[in-house]
């Protein structure tokens, strides 16, 4: 069966609304509050309309979905799971609780998260959009290398405290064109992916792993030497303009560095078992703070400043 809430429709928190497997539930207008004891098991179509979640709501089905036209309520101590269906969040919404996906598809749009405060938001597989955004992720967030991400150059990322793992090769290829900040206890991991020209990144504490080959972009990247920044073996970090930092005291550096411009500052690389990557300056400016012994095949250029 097809029950349809129109505008003036409501189904209140303490209803209890039980739906089947083969039913579907359509908020047109209306407004529908859910709770532990409500049991949605059909399809949901929230087309416009209010939509609050109190508990866990599971959107299972390929034919669910919460559309741009509804104002969305994801309450503290919620979960959204989106396994198959398509969301979508944006300035009318408020997002106070977790929003989990596994599956399909996952749009973000127009959405600040005021300064102060974290979302928390689970991405195990499925397709993850951010346009025009500013996410603050919390500690509890986790995007695994599975799922499909996209990033405009309008929107930015704040790692605080948060899991996040950025690809450019296989089934699931990241896109990065704006802003990536990675914050205290965060975890960046970027794997064989050239970051779009309009991104930059930015660290300050947390970890950052570079496996494959990564290309940071020609804008004014920032690595401090208060990141733990591991270059993995057979990985090279290229970095076309910023300021690269690395203290051989919690960071590894097997892999190679490529400066084609802007300044790197090494320290801390006196125990040669975490240091036998290449490095090669093309342009910018070089800090030594210890004994460095470069691999074979490293250079400096002449246009670099030692």
């Amino acid at each position: 069966d097809t029950l349809t809430l129109a505008t003036g429709s409501s189904v209140a928190k303490a209803a209890n609304l039980s739906t089947d497997a083969s039913s579907t539930l359509i908020l047109n207008g209306g407004s529908l509050t859910t709770d532990k004891d409500d049991s949605i098991l059909g399809v949901l179509k929230a087309n416009s309309g209010n939509l609050s979640i109190y508990d866990t709501l599971a959107l299972n089905h390929t034919d669910d979905l919460i559309a741009k036209d509804t104002n969305l309520t994801i309450n503290s101590g919620a979960d959204l799971k989106v396994n198959k269906a398509t969301v979508n969040i944006n300035s009318t919404d408020t997002w106070n609780g977790k929003v989990s996906l596994t599956d399909g598809t996952l749009n973000i749009s127009d959405y600040t998260v005021p300064t102060g405060s974290d979302v928390t938001l689970t991405a195990t597989n499925g397709n993850l959009s951010v346009d025009n955004s500013t996410l603050n992720l919390s500690s509890l967030s986790d995007i695994a290398k599975a799922a499909t991400v996209s990033v405009d150059k309008d929107s930015t990322l704040n790692l605080d405290g948060a899991n996040l793992y950025l690809n450019g090769s296989g089934s699931a290829i990241d896109s990065l064109n704006g802003k990536l900040n990675l914050n205290e206890n965060g975890v960046l991991t970027l794997d064989s992916i050239a970051l779009g020209n309009t991104s930059t990144l930015t660290t300050d504490k947390g970890t950052l792993n570079i496996t494959g080959n990564v290309t940071l972009s020609p804008l004014n990247n920032i690595i401090s030497d208060t990141t733990a920044t591991t270059i993995s073996s057979g990985s090279k970090l290229d970095v076309q303009n910023g300021d690269i930092s690395i203290d051989g005291a919690i960071s590894s550096w097997v892999g190679d560095i490529n400066i084609q411009d802007g300044s790197l500052s090494i320290k801390g690389f006196n125990n040669t078992d975490k240091l036998n990557g290449k490095l090669t300056v093309s342009k910018g400016d070089v800090s030594l703070y210890d004994t460095l012994t470069l691999a074979t095949g490293s250079s400096v250029a002449k246009a670099a400043n030692l």
